[in-house]
């Protein structure tokens, strides 16, 4: 007994209901340690499956936002031409590009950054940034400046406000395809 006057009784385990020494919470030493471990599996669980999770929301808003800018400019036959280049395809053959490249998290959904470009422009010619800037002056004097000091911004964007993307664009989005079929 080490010195103490507690009496130590059996009693029945909240879990079990085996009759033995209480160990944690009511229950017995074995029920403890298996519950225990289950709670401390299940919220590691949890935290794994909210980190996929985010992955999943920035895809989704790439996708909804991409389709969104493609679809803006697209004339009524669904045709786009590419920002910096001659070519003109239908938009689900362009590509979203990234004045600021989509890392700078701050301007990676604004859509003054973004404009539909080809895979040749995009891709190959890693945004034909020297038309790509060129034709943004020519759109708004002074925007490339802007989207340059915004891009050192740091901006870690919550599942929230990346939520609020997707809802944001996908009825534009239906819309904008509705008005595809009209014509």
């Amino acid at each position: 007994m080490r010195n103490s006057t507690i009496i130590n009784k059996k009693r029945a385990c909240k879990s079990c209901g085996r009759t033995d020494y209480i160990f944690s919470r009511g229950r017995c030493a074995q029920c403890a340690k298996v519950e225990d471990f289950a709670l401390r599996l299940e919220k590691e669980n949890e935290r794994v499956i909210q980190e996929e999770d985010l992955g999943d929301l920035i895809l989704d808003a790439d996708a909804i936002f991409s389709q969104y800018i493609r679809l803006k400019y697209a004339d009524k036959d669904g045709k786009v031409q590419c920002y910096t280049c001659p070519t003109k395809k239908h938009f689900t053959l362009m590509q979203n590009g990234h004045y600021m490249k989509r890392a700078h998290l701050y301007l990676r959904w604004d859509e003054r950054n973004c404009r539909p470009q080809c895979q040749g422009c995009n891709e190959y010619e890693s945004g034909n940034m020297a038309v790509y800037t060129a034709n943004l002056e020519k759109e708004c004097r002074g925007i490339t400046d802007i989207l340059r000091a915004d891009a050192v911004l740091v901006h870690k964007p919550t599942r929230d406000e990346i939520r609020q993307i997707v809802a944001e664009y996908s009825p534009k989005v239906t819309k904008l395809k509705l008005q595809l079929k009209k014509h």
